[in-house]
């Protein structure tokens, strides 16, 4: 269970589950300028980085994950909720979520793959705004990544 607290205090949990990923897929659409907008997959490579590089993705999906919380004297709606995100507070979102995946995968055989999805988005990242990567570095998300699967540092 991943926690994170808003802009005005409320103080959220939430927990990534197939049920939360089937939800976040049928909610949250991503427009690449393709032909057809498509649905985001949080637990596809694809919408990993997605989710890691794209403020906005991410603030719908912790949206997703926390709307059945959404009572007053909390936000009640999805604009309440993003407008509650600030800078700061939306990076200890972002960060919470990252552990709720990273959480999620670590008894997958296959969870290699999200080390790929996260050096993905770091590279992406890292294109974007070499200052992220900088935070990034800074906070030791790889290592932690690798630390919570049991995995050795390294490629």
């Amino acid at each position: 269970m991943a926690e994170f607290t808003d802009a005005a205090g409320n103080v959220w949990t939430f927990r990534l589950t197939i049920a939360g990923a089937a939800k976040i897929r049928s909610a949250v659409v991503v427009d690449d300028g393709e032909a057809k907008p498509t649905r985001l997959d949080i637990l596809d490579t694809d919408g990993f980085v997605r989710v890691m590089t794209d403020p906005v993705v991410a603030s719908k999906v912790l949206w997703q994950l926390c709307q059945h919380q959404a009572k007053a004297p909390r936000p009640t709606s999805e604009e309440q909720f993003l407008e509650l995100l600030d800078g700061p507070t939306f990076c200890a979102a972002r960060e919470a979520l990252l552990s709720e995946i990273v959480d999620f995968f670590r008894q997958d055989p296959q969870r290699k793959n999200l080390f790929v999805a996260v050096r993905m988005a770091l590279e992406k990242a890292y294109d974007e705004m070499p200052e992220k990567m900088a935070i990034f570095a800074e906070r030791g998300i790889e290592a932690e990544m690798r630390k919570r699967l049991g995995e050795q540092s390294g490629s």
